[in-house]
C-alpha cells in the first residue's frame, strides 16, 4: 500500500483531504471537505486496475452526500456502468490520476482517451491531459515551486489542472477556487483539517485490506 496524501482547499483555508490508495491491481480514492454551510462531502471510488496506464477492471463509486452508487465493469463484453453498456475503452474519471502519473514519468506531451462520469446517468466524455510546460504554482498563503503543468481538457474545453515536480503530482486546480496540495504524509495532510474530516479521513485508511 502506498497512501498518496493531499490536503484540499478553498482558497487559503484548508477544508479537507484527498487520499489514494495506490497498491498493485487496484487504486481506491477517498475524498472529503466541508461545504459551504457546514455539510460535509464524502466519495470514494475503489478501481480494480489492468496493466495499461487505462486499464482496469470494475469500479464501485460512492458519494455519501447525494446518496449515488455507481458499478462499472470492463471485460471483453465492452463496458457497462449501472447496468447500461457503454462504449469500449472509456475509464472511470478517477483514474485520470494514474493517466496523468504515467505521461509525466515518461515525459509525454499528451494523451487523448474517453473519460466516464460516475455521479449519474453514465455519460462518456473526450478527454485529453496536455503538457503546459514548467510554471509556478499560485496557492494563496503556501509557497510552492514551480512544477510542469498539465492541464485536463473535457470535451476540448479546460477542466482542471495538475502539477508535477518530477516525481509527484504537488498541486491540482479543480476549479472553482478549490485546490489540493501534496502532503508528506497522512497526518500533515490532516494537520489542518476540520476535525470531522480528519475522523473520517483516518478511519477510511484504518479500514482499508493491509
Amino acid at each position: 500500500m502506498v497512501l498518496h496524501s493531499d490536503a484540499f482547499y478553498d482558497g487559503d483555508q484548508q477544508t479537507g483531504v484527498l487520499l489514494r490508495d495506490e497498491r498493485e491491481g487496484q487504486l481506491a480514492t477517498f475524498v472529503s471537505f466541508v461545504l459551504d454551510g457546514g455539510a460535509i462531502y464524502r466519495a470514494e471510488q475503489v478501481t480494480g486496475l489492468g496493466e495499461a496506464p487505462a486499464g482496469w477492471t470494475s469500479f464501485r463509486f460512492s458519494e455519501a452526500t447525494t446518496g449515488v452508487v455507481t458499478l462499472g465493469v470492463q471485460d471483453a463484453a465492452g463496458v457497462s456502468v449501472g447496468g447500461v453498456l457503454l462504449e469500449a475503452g472509456a475509464v472511470p474519471s478517477y483514474l485520470g490520476w494514474r493517466i496523468l502519473v504515467d505521461l509525466a514519468r515518461r515525459g509525454g506531451e499528451r494523451v487523448a482517451f474517453r473519460q466516464l462520469d460516475e455521479h449519474g446517468d453514465p455519460e462518456v466524455h473526450d478527454a485529453e491531459l496536455v503538457d503546459r510546460g514548467i510554471e509556478a504554482i499560485a496557492i494563496p498563503g503556501l509557497d510552492l515551486p514551480a512544477a510542469r503543468r498539465y492541464d485536463l481538457l473535457l470535451d476540448g474545453g479546460p477542466y482542471t489542472s495538475f502539477w508535477w515536480d518530477g516525481q509527484h503530482v504537488v498541486a491540482s486546480d479543480w476549479t472553482a477556487g478549490s485546490m489540493s496540495v501534496r502532503a508528506e504524509g497522512l497526518e500533515p495532510a490532516l494537520a489542518g483539517c476540520p476535525v470531522r474530516v480528519a475522523e473520517l479521513a483516518r478511519s477510511w485508511v484504518a479500514g482499508r485490506p493491509r
